[in-house]
């Protein structure tokens, strides 16, 4: 009984067995070994030049078709030696996947559905910056009103120092109205309507400031402290010019603050501007 393989001198196991486990090649039989007793004796067989030896794994699947043929016939050694040469055959997933893109469906590249910014914010931003600095000097201009009114009404300003505030407050506000011509709104949705919102806020603004140059010229405002409003003419249609233009404040900042907010720029309400 052979207790060695004759071609790779690997052990072989007590019981008999027809192939070696380690190389899968066929055992001579008792007799065979009875009447050659020099082939284990031949070492190696050769193999020619620039073969490599088996590897422990081609080993292990030899073996495995070995006992397969023993046990069972070809088929089971056909579909173990067919599913070697796909295992063996140094194909990774992603070649599988270069040699057959339909296997992977036709998914896009990480990162190709990132979402692209709205077309024209970059320049809606910088428009609405430029026309922020109009706000500006509509609330400059609305703050020596209130102030310059107040103190006159209360005595703490004279009405002629009032009246030249209102003055400057209307310079201020012409200028304004002659810097927005020049601004470009075409990037802001609503841009002209909101241009025209804020023009006509000025327009009646310089209207009411005039109205209340007029009641601080007044005779009675100018002798009596405190100057008598509820009675004066001019000092009423100031009044009515002021609601008018609230409402056209209310207006104009309907379309400025929601597109200001998305930009982080400030926002304002009709005592501001």
């Amino acid at each position: 009984m052979l207790t060695s393989c004759p071609f790779c001198h690997a052990p072989l196991p007590e019981a008999a067995v027809r192939f070696c486990l380690s190389c899968g090649r066929q055992l001579p039989s008792r007799d065979e070994d009875s009447a050659a007793p020099h082939t284990a004796d031949l070492g190696t067989p050769l193999r020619p030049a620039g073969d490599k030896p088996p590897s422990s794994r081609t080993n292990l699947i030899l073996a495995l078709v070995a006992v397969v043929v023993i046990a069972g016939g070809g088929t089971g050694a056909y579909l173990l030696l067919h599913d070697k040469g796909h295992t063996t055959a140094g194909t990774s997933d992603e070649h599988q996947t270069a040699a057959h893109p339909s296997s992977q469906g036709s998914a896009s590249p990480l990162g190709s559905s990132t979402e692209q910014s709205p077309p024209g914010s970059s320049a809606e931003q910088s428009q609405l910056t430029q026309f922020q600095a109009a706000i500006r000097g509509s609330v400059a201009a609305r703050t020596l009103v209130k102030n310059a009114v107040s103190q006159v009404g209360a005595c703490t300003m004279t009405p002629a120092a009032g009246a030249t505030r209102l003055e400057q407050a209307i310079t201020d506000r012409k200028n304004v109205l002659a810097m927005m011509g020049g601004l470009s709104v075409s990037a802001i949705p609503a841009g002209q309507s909101m241009r025209a919102d804020l023009e006509n806020v000025l327009h009646l603004s310089i209207s009411a400031d005039q109205d209340f140059i007029g009641w601080m010229q007044d005779p009675q405002s100018t002798q009596d402290c405190p100057t008598t409003t509820t009675q004066d003419a001019s000092y009423s249609a100031g009044l009515t010019a002021s609601s008018q233009a609230m409402q056209a404040k209310n207006q104009f900042l309907a379309v400025w603050n929601p597109l200001a907010g998305q930009f982080s720029l400030p926002t304002y309400t009709n005592l501001d501007i």
